[in-house]
This record gives structure tokens, sequence and C-alpha cells, in this order.
């Protein structure tokens, strides 16, 4: 045995000893990746400004930071109260709330932003769901939840005309809106800014009342104390669908004039976007809740999914259910059926383990020209796993200049066999020769996958045999 053999003998237990290693390693990785689960990426379909689909508020967010660079989120009012601190203004925004406010929210809310000298609400609400937080504050403004509708079309979109105490003044189209009531006395200022001139209420379920209603409110301004309320019974007129529309500045135009009127047009006003009321999830809870699918295309959506779905925690526990179910149908077959299976297993198995060997190596010297003599190495080719492939390529490139030199015709043209013909070349020989040559050379060029399993060594051979019948 020579010195190289009696290494690689030595290095086997190590080889052995590192794969089992690494097998482990991945073992214990991939069984604690199953263990924390997905990531839990939270997404929202709301009017938050965490979502940059056609419902979300980004762009109203973004907006408004360019105006007042100190705007904020806030997620959670428990955390909130060390953020606000110091200030002179703050105004908090609240766009269509998707759960309901409780009283110790609206506690949160108030303890926090009475740390500034004046504080502003500006609430866009259709549902009602911030009716508890306008009550706590000490607003008599309430939101109907009711739907207003165009009374020639009998849709969610009836005309609101606006005209507000700062002058702003004009027409909007609404979308779904509520109307809006007063509760309480006398001793607030409270400006009606918005109506539909005339306009049918119904429910929420969508029944239609007869009865057409005049002057219906849509806005309010309230002023109290220190306080500065701005509800507009509809958030929708905010969304990104409305801002990325071609009437985006007539919205945005109202938005501003209420936020520039609340914050005295001083930059350093504190705007605090209500994140905390919307209901989030990952992508398979809210495919799961309906939400239409066109609403879905965002990044951060598409980014979540392909997360869930490429993680082992998604995929792996099928496959193994899948995989023990097969097994357990494989167990309850006949013996016949199992045998087959077995034995064709096996087959497949010996076939690719043989395609991999290294092949006998063959010491028959070989009568071919300089050129392929000096690639096969005195008539011995190196067929050596790994490189049989190339050692092929190479082979057939010399035989293809060879047969360019003395026969004026490439083993790729269509008239290959006819051109050996014409020098005296039997025509079935020279049909297999060319049709061999070509379809092992689209093989080892990964040009085709046609034979599957090939030992190159026995492709070489073959090759050189031709070859040699017909030089």
């Amino acid at each position: 045995m020579s010195s190289k053999k009696a290494r690689d003998v030595q290095r086997i237990p190590e080889v052995l000893v590192s794969g089992a290693a690494l097998t482990s390693l991945v073992l214990i990785g991939l069984l604690a990746i199953l263990e924390l689960g997905p990531p839990q990426i939270m997404i929202y379909t709301g009017a938050t400004p965490f979502n940059t689909g056609l419902l979300g508020a980004s762009d109203l967010y973004a907006e408004t930071k360019a105006l007042y660079p100190r705007t904020i989120v806030v997620t959670s009012w428990s955390r909130a109260y060390n953020m606000i601190t110091g200030c002179s203004t703050a105004v908090l925004v609240v766009i269509s709330p998707e759960i309901p406010y409780t009283t110790s929210d609206a506690a949160s809310i108030w303890d926090a932003l009475s740390q500034c000298q004046r504080r502003g609400f500006i609430v866009a609400d259709e549902s009602g769901n911030a009716n508890t937080l306008l009550y706590f504050i000490g607003s008599y403004v309430r939101v109907d939840a009711t739907r207003v509708l165009d009374t020639q079309t009998r849709l969610p979109y009836p005309i609101a005309v606006f005209n507000t105490s700062w002058g702003y003044g004009g027409e909007l189209v609404l979308d779904i809106a509520s109307s809006l009531s007063i509760l309480g006395g006398s001793d607030h200022e409270v400006m009606l800014s918005g109506v539909v001139p005339s306009g049918y209420i119904t429910n929420q379920s969508g029944s239609v009342s007869e009865r057409i209603y005049l002057d219906v409110a849509i806005a309010y301004e309230e002023r109290f104390g220190n306080t500065s309320v701005f509800v507009v019974g509809d958030g929708s007129i905010f969304l990104n669908q409305v801002l990325r529309s071609q009437y985006r500045d007539r919205y945005l135009s109202l938005y501003k004039g209420i936020l520039d009127h609340m914050c005295g047009m001083n930059t350093e006003c504190l705007v605090i976007f209500d994140g905390s009321r919307y209901i989030g999830g990952d992508p398979v809870s809210i495919i799961a809740r309906g939400v239409n699918p066109s609403l879905l295309v965002t990044p951060e959506f598409i980014a979540a999914a392909i997360a869930r779905i490429i993680h082992p925690a998604t995929w792996l526990p099928p496959a193994v259910s899948w995989a023990d179910s097969l097994i357990s149908r494989l167990v309850s077959i006949s013996n016949l059926s199992r045998v087959l299976v077995i034995s064709t297993s096996v087959l497949i198995v010996s076939l690719v383990l043989l395609s991999r060997a290294p092949p006998r190596r063959s010491d028959s010297l070989i009568d071919v020209d300089r050129d392929v003599s000096n690639m096969v190495a005195i008539g011995r080719v190196d067929r050596s796993v790994g490189v049989g492939r190339r050692v092929f390529i190479e082979l057939y490139r010399s035989i293809d200049e060879t047969i360019y030199r003395e026969a004026g015709v490439r083993l790729g043209d269509s008239g290959c066999a006819e051109k050996l013909v014409d020098r005296g070349v039997d025509i079935d020989l020279a049909r297999e020769f060319c049709t061999y040559m070509n379809r092992m050379a689209r093989r080892a060029m990964l040009r085709s996958i046609y034979p599957p399993i090939v030992r190159w060594g026995r492709a070489i051979e073959r090759a050189l045999e031709l070859y040699s019948r017909i030089r």
C-alpha cells in the first residue's frame, strides 16, 4: 500500500467523526429552530402608520413628520408617560381605530398628555370605537356609528361641505362616513365644521330609512380649557388610498389646516399617532380573517409571508407526518408489493452509487493520434471521481478537431455521418459514432439530462473504441 493510500485510510475515522459531529450540530440547531417556531412578524391591515397598503396611514404619518419633526407613534400607552415630558403642545391623532378604547386606555392617554400645557385631539372615526376616549377627555362630541348615504345613488359616498374656524372651506367626497352628535351642556365652545347637506342615515347593517336628513353633522370643532378637539365622522379620507389619488391635495389641505390650527404653527409641537388600537397578526391569521387579498400586496406582508413559508416549523412537521403516513402504508401493503418497493429502491440507490464510484483503470494502450495521446496520458485515461465528465469534454474536443482536419466536418454538424461515409467508413458505424459522441457531449456539458446516470469511465472507453474503429 502506498503512503498516500495509507494516509487516506488513517483519515477515514477522522472524517466519520467530523461528519457525525456536524450532523449532530445541524440536528440540534434544527430542533432549536422548531422549538422557537416561525418568526412572529406583526402585520397590520388597518389605518395604522405601520400599514403601507391602501388602507394604511403611513403616508399621513410621513406628511405629518415632514411638517412637525417631533412626530411619533405610540403602541403602548402604559409605557408612553416618560416619552411625553416637557412639551408645550401635544396633539393626538386617531384614525379609524379597530379596537374600542377602554376607560383604562383613555386614562393612560390623558395622564400622558396632561404633562403638556396645551392638548389637541384629532379624531377621525366612523365606528364609534373612539367614543370612550372622547367621553374621558371631557368632549361632548360622539360618533353615532351610522352610515350616511348619498340621496341620489344610495351609496356611502356623500359629498360633505366643510367650513372651519380658521377659514378652510370646500367640498369633499366621503367614504363610509358616520354622523356625529352633541351630548352635554353648553359650557364648551362647539362649532359645526362639516355637514352633508342631505343624505339618508342608516345603521351599520345597511337598512335604509326612506327619510332624508338635512345638514347631517359630519365634523365638529370643540374647545374647553386647554384642550381642543376636532372630530370627523370618516377616517377613510386620510388613508393612503386617498393621499395617493389625484385628489390628495384637497384632503391633505383639510388635515394640515386642522393640525396647524391645533399646533399653532409651532414646529416644536409634539404630534402623536395612536398605534395601539389596531388588529395585527401573522400572514396566516390575516388571511384567515378574510382580508381582501388586493390589500395585502405590501412589502411587509410579502416579506413576512416568505419568512413564514421557508421556516422549518412550517414545512418540516407536515413533511414528517407525510413520511410517517407513507411508511405506515408501505408496512400495511402485501408482501409482494413490499418486495417490489424495496427492490426498486435498492436498485435506484445502487445505480446512483455506481455512477459516482471510480471506474476500473484500463492499462491497454489506445491507438490515437498525438492530440488525443497528450490528453489521455500515453493511452491511459484518468477517470477518477470528479474529473470523468471534464475528461470526456476534452476528449470530444480533441477528436472533433482531428475529424475536422481529416474529413472537413464537425461532430456536431448534421452531415457528420455522411462525410465519414464518403471517407470509407461503414454507414452504421459512422451514425453510431456521431450520435453517441454528441449525446454524451451534451450530457457532459450539462445541456441534457439524458442519460440520467452515467459512468464516465465507461463512456470514455466507448468513445475511444468507436474512434479507434473510425480511424
